[in-house]
């Protein structure tokens, strides 16, 4: 449960909010920025992560068929291969799968102790908030959140990825204030939220999501994982992509549970992968240590000095 503040103490509070299902290394670089945001303020520093689940939005229907993968177009799905985005399979991992994913990377790139089991702030509180009470569960609720730690708005200070999509991002700039409200207005009709009243506006802090040149992974988005993790026969792009983040094990554990969360069978080992192409090798050396059948001749004598010559099957050992 995360921290009741009901004066105001001075302290700022720092967050964001993401569904992040999966979470990904650009997810990660948000997280860092927010944290080093937070430690230069003294601020309070919170991570909500929403608790939406697909597996929570399923009919009877869907909770009984297996989709064979994910389409990249809305207009090239069906039944068994849904949209990439289609609300009833975007949340594939539970809250509590991607904490666990965002605590093991964190832990991988030197950001948390290896050894820790959560992750907090100087003020000894958790970060990472996925606790149903009080409900801190998307933008809204995530800000009253806050709130409740921070009641002065101007000591509130909202984290998010600069977003590339026009409709998103004029969405999500209502909340703040270091936006134009012109602009704001002028985009406020594709807006699925209305524009927020000047006096609950907040400072706004926006990570850029180009294109790193010298991490290029950083900005892969989490519908793009999940393409891959439902359509490609091994895990070898994705383990790529989460190079330095997740091991090759933690991958697959992760890409396990995307399938799971979108109810479709487990990935078959890819036998051109090069554990399989070892293994394959082991199995041909055994079989050929094995006893084989070799053709040899015999001559057998008969009665009466009469000989025949036969061939018969020996047997010879090959790993004397």
């Amino acid at each position: 449960m995360d921290i009741v503040n009901s004066k105001n103490d001075g302290i700022p509070v720092v967050f964001l909010v993401g569904r992040m299902n999966p979470p990904t290394p650009g997810h990660i670089k948000l997280i860092k920025h927010l944290y080093e945001e937070g430690v230069s303020r003294n601020a309070r520093i919170r991570v909500y992560l929403s608790r939406s689940h697909s597996s929570n939005k399923w009919s009877k229907p869907q909770q009984s068929r297996k989709i064979t993968g994910l389409s990249t177009k809305k207009i090239d799905s069906s039944l068994t291969k849904p949209w990439v985005k289609n609300k009833s399979y975007e949340n594939p991992l539970s809250p509590k799968d991607k904490k666990s994913l965002i605590l093991q990377m964190l832990k991988n790139i030197g950001i948390v102790e290896f050894a820790a089991e959560t992750w907090t702030d100087e003020y000894g509180d958790e970060i990472l908030i996925t606790d149903e009470v009080p409900n801190c569960n998307g933008i809204f609720f995530a800000r009253k959140c806050a709130e409740e730690l921070q009641p002065n708005l101007d000591l509130h200070y909202f984290v998010m990825g600069a977003e590339l999509d026009d409709k998103e991002r004029a969405n999500r700039e209502q909340f703040c204030i270091n936006k134009s409200d012109d602009n704001r207005r002028a985009n406020s009709a594709q807006s699925r939220s209305p524009v927020v009243s000047a006096d609950n506006k907040i400072k706004c802090i926006f990570v850029e999501r180009t294109e790193d040149e010298s991490n290029p992974i950083a900005s892969v988005s989490g519908s793009k994982v999940r393409l891959l993790a439902a359509n490609m026969k091994n895990n070898d792009r994705i383990k790529e992509m989460y190079y330095g983040y997740l091991t090759d094990e933690q991958v697959e554990d992760m890409v396990r549970k995307i399938r799971k969360g979108l109810n479709m069978d487990m990935i078959k080992k890819d036998l051109a992968s090069p554990r399989n192409n070892k293994r394959r090798k082991q199995s041909a050396t055994r079989r050929k240590r094995t006893r084989t059948p070799e053709l040899s001749t015999h001559t057998v004598k008969r009665g009466r000095g009469a000989t025949r010559t036969t061939t018969i099957k020996t047997v010879k050992n090959l790993t004397s």
